[in-house]
């Protein structure tokens, strides 16, 4: 009895371990401020969420898109912090937190039971934990959908687990739930059925005979059990896609070949491979290259890919670690990779928030295998761990500290990316927030260098010149010729640029003009369904019909 009660003593004293250390990281966070980088969009400024745990924003959930995607569990568990606290910033993220630390504390436990070992799962999920990759996903508030999406994700795990070892209808169920919520929190669990047979592999073994070897029999049997799975993830599937290209986020991918797409998937899983390994250099946005990548790079990439890939399929009769952790790295990554591109981003580090478990798997059964007939090497083992997990946590603290608000934010972007537009757009409004008016146009102008068609900057830096008296145009006409170029950009179709055009001419003392685009801006948001910026535009054309700005 004496060594069970001293196992349980260690497996919590392990847990309270893993929870320390995602505390000791995220603390911080408390302090933090919302970004005007998506946390406008989704949570600050969205007035939906103001409907808060009613029936009416229950409703409201199910019919709405956050960022582009339908996930209406992850808008109502924003409801709820409204209900709640009001969205007060610095408790929405410690919420995140703590669901990133359940999540851990999940794995931890799944692993446990399917391994039937303490200190590898304890180093996976401590590698979950603590990875700098995965700040990202914590420490940003409109990434509440990573944290609560992992949360169910690792339910699934546990809930197959029961299923396996006592199966029944109703444990079946049970894993169909949490991959409904999982998927209703963020459809990239789409890869989920997919990670369940893996685990049937190894370390369940419920795919193989005694030597190893795949058995069709037991393969087509899970296969069959997961169908409702797969009709989840087909669902899921449809709706994101309607949901992405109703926002037009896939309208910038659809213009890039598939040979392109391929060639940079194959960099980016070799990305993905570096910063997991060396996490340095992680940056908040890190542009695509419109001209795609060098040949040469896509080729060597690929066939690292390739050799590794067939490595893990030769190992998998002495090494199905290797074989399912290779996989489910590869596997969960591809409704991210690219091969349909969505927005301008190369990668992002919240995309190996789950992908790393697999990735991680590979150097912690490999070195304990290795140290199995090396006693020297099981004795420094700890020593080993010691350093390599002190070094994550105090690289994703530094991380996590660049989160505070966007100026640090973007000003850390800069510092490790080249010819990136994006950051400097939202470094001008991180700057415009705090009423530096003359370096959020510096910053606007950057942005447009690099990407001319910036229509948005274009907007922005025309309104700024218009509307504050702090900052200079680099000549009298670049209010016009930016708020000209906007207009023209999107072919006289949107309300903004029009209004900013009005705005602009009014500067210039061209009142009756000025009138003239305010009400053809007006009209346009009406027919938009924009009532509220229709109402702000008729009032400025009325001061400009009376010769007043």
């Amino acid at each position: 009895m004496a060594p069970r009660q001293n196992e349980r003593r260690l497996i919590l004293l392990v847990g309270l371990g893993l929870a320390l250390g995602v505390i000791t990281v995220y603390a911080q966070v408390h302090g933090h401020a919302f970004l005007t980088y998506d946390d406008d969009e989704a949570i600050s400024l969205n007035p939906g969420l103001q409907l808060g745990l009613s029936p009416a924003g229950i409703a409201w959930a199910f019919r709405t898109t956050l960022v582009a995607n339908w996930i209406p569990l992850t808008v109502l568990s924003l409801l709820a912090d409204q209900s709640v606290h009001g969205l007060t910033p610095g408790v929405v993220l410690l919420e995140n937190v703590a669901l990133h630390a359940l999540a851990t504390l999940l794995l931890f436990h799944v692993f446990r039971r399917m391994t039937g070992t303490l200190w590898q799962s304890a180093a996976v999920a401590a590698v979950f934990a603590l990875h700098p990759l995965h700040v990202e996903s914590v420490a940003w508030a409109a990434m509440r959908k990573d944290t609560l999406s992992g949360v169910f994700f690792m339910l699934a795990l546990l809930a197959h687990l029961r299923f396996v070892e006592k199966p029944g209808a109703a444990r079946q169920a049970v894993v169909a739930l949490a991959c409904v919520c999982g998927l209703l929190a963020k459809p990239t669990l789409v890869s989920l059925p997919f990670v369940l047979l893996l685990l049937d592999y190894w370390p369940l073994r419920r795919l193989v005979r005694k030597d190893g070897s795949l058995d069709g029999r037991r393969l087509r049997s899970a296969l069959v059990e997961k169908i409702p799975l797969f009709v989840l993830v087909a669902a899921s599937s449809v709706a994101t896609l309607w949901a992405q290209g109703a926002a037009g986020a896939i309208v910038a991918g659809a213009a890039l070949p598939p040979g392109t797409r391929l060639a940079s998937a194959l960099v980016t899983y070799v990305d993905y491979l570096r910063t997991s390994l060396w996490p340095s250099g992680l940056a908040a946005f890190y542009p695509a290259a419109t001209s795609g990548v060098p040949l040469w790079q896509a080729a060597l990439c690929g066939l690292l890919l390739l050799a590794a890939t067939l490595f893990a399929i030769r190992s998998r009769l002495q090494r199905p670690w290797l074989f399912v952790g290779w996989l489910w790295f590869v596997g969960m990554l591809v409704p991210t990779i690219g091969l349909v591109q969505v927005g301008s981003q190369a990668r992002a580090d919240r995309y190996m928030y789950l992908p790393l478990i697999g990735l991680s798997i590979l150097p912690i059964w490999g070195l304990s295998e290795w140290a199995a007939t090396r006693p020297a090497l099981q004795r420094a083992l700890p020593v080993i761990a010691a350093v390599v997990f002190t070094a994550l946590g105090a690289s994703a603290y530094q991380q996590v500290g660049y989160w505070r608000d966007g100026v640090a934010l973007f000003q850390r972007v800069q510092a490790v990316t080249t010819e990136n537009a994006l950051s400097h757009a939202y470094l001008g409004k991180a700057f415009l927030d705090r009423g530096r008016g003359p370096e959020a146009a510096d910053e606007m102008r950057k942005a447009i260098a690099l990407n001319p068609g910036y229509v948005e900057m274009l907007n922005n830096l025309a309104w700024l010149l218009a509307t504050d008296s702090s900052v200079t145009p680099l000549d009298p006409a670049e209010p016009t010729r930016l708020a000209v170029r906007a207009v023209q950009l999107t072919h006289s179709s949107n309300p903004s640029a029009l209004y900013t055009l009005a705005v602009v001419q009014a500067r210039e003392g061209s009142f009756g003009q000025a009138a003239q685009t305010a009400a053809r801006a007006a009209a346009l948001a009406r027919d938009l369904g924009n009532v509220a910026l229709a109402q702000e535009i008729e009032a400025r054309a009325a001061q400009y019909q009376a010769g007043h700005r």
